[in-house]
């Protein structure tokens, strides 16, 4: 092709054609700009068709990841719920007075608020993060998926620290240990029934534990619905990408 276009400009300018010859470099000239810009073109596509498929891979984890934060939240929330339950039990018999019987082992072993794991799967944001790179597009869903990482999920994390390791540990196990006979796990025997029925130190520790753990269910509630809605947005954004 080359030799092609050297054998032109050399028969017009021997012919002594110059008009013809600057008209015919000119033209050159264009092709070759053309030519460029066609392959600038091509590879900014190339560009944007890889970076929306990462894209495109990026959101699938992130929703993966929080699908099963949400998993995780939900259980941490039904532990709440029933160790709040067991507490509310465990008030009325000894307001009422009522005598012991062996099903109230499990609800005592039902007020240690111990089995929680506030496990958040965060792998996808933070190599997100460390990439440096906007990987999303949507303004709107970056900051939203950003809010919940660092505002609620640093919230979570908070608590944990407050009602797990505070509160249990310095409060709630010091309180059981000295009151209870540990069966396993789940269940509990006071060490005497009668005194605990008396033990007004022991019920505002319960009242105040059920206190806690209805503002934990609470949190957990909202983290939620964030992660369902981040969950819709992201839907959206592939349905647009895809």
């Amino acid at each position: 092709m080359l030799r092609f276009f050297r054998q032109i400009r050399q028969r017009l300018l021997s012919d002594g054609k110059f008009s013809k010859y600057l008209l015919y470099a000119v033209g050159e000239i264009l092709l070759v700009v053309i030519g460029i810009l066609i392959a600038l073109q091509i590879d900014t596509w190339n560009n944007e068709r890889n970076q929306q498929k990462l894209e495109i891979k990026s959101l699938k984890e992130l929703r993966s990841d929080l699908q099963q934060s949400y998993i995780d939240i939900e259980a941490d929330r039904n532990y709440f719920q029933s160790c709040t339950n067991s507490s509310q039990i465990i008030l009325d018999v000894l307001e009422n007075r009522e005598p012991y019987v062996d099903s109230l082992s499990g609800h005592f072993g039902g007020l240690i608020p111990a089995g929680a794991t506030f496990s958040i799967n965060q792998s996808t944001f933070e190599n997100m993060r460390q990439t440096g790179e906007s990987l999303i597009g949507n303004d709107s869903l970056r900051i939203h998926v950003t809010n919940f990482y660092t505002s609620w999920v640093n919230l979570y994390k908070e608590i944990q620290n407050r009602f797990l390791v505070l509160h249990y540990e310095n409060l709630v196990k010091p309180a059981f240990l000295s009151r209870f006979q540990f069966v396993d796990r789940w269940k509990m025997i006071p060490r005497n029934y009668i005194l605990l029925l008396d033990d007004q130190e022991f019920e505002q520790l319960i009242r105040f534990t059920a206190i806690q753990m209805a503002g934990v269910i609470q949190v957990q509630r909202s983290m939620m619905n964030e992660i369902e809605s981040i969950v819709d947005e992201i839907d959206i954004e592939l349905n647009t990408l895809e």
